[in-house]
């Protein structure tokens, strides 16, 4: 999920345009858009009262997701959700209350 302005395939002008944005972007704006930012949306049924509801970012490394999992992945311009693909019923059932 490298952003535009990091890409050797992406055509000149976009790359110049995304450089263009960047530039005037705040520090905390610019850092996700070189290093994503990673959740897990897999338990956000499971907290506390006190707690919130925003799950905490995780490192990206293997050793923090599972293969039971579902992430959301984020980078300040584009978000994708990735899950096993037994996930996929557990997440059409009970997070989205959909027949099975």
């Amino acid at each position: 999920m490298k952003s535009t302005g990091l890409r050797n395939d992406e055509r000149i002008d976009d790359r110049s345009i995304w450089i263009n944005y960047v530039s005037s972007l705040s520090t905390p704006l610019a850092i996700p858009l070189v290093y994503p930012r990673m959740v897990a949306i897999h338990n956000l049924g499971s907290k506390e009262d006190d707690e919130s509801l925003v799950p905490p970012v995780i490192p990206l490394s293997s050793e923090h997701v599972s293969d039971e999992g579902i992430y959301l992945l984020e980078n300040g311009e584009d978000c994708d959700i990735y899950w096993e693909h037994d996930e996929f019923k557990y997440l059409t059932t009970t997070a989205w209350h959909l027949p099975g």
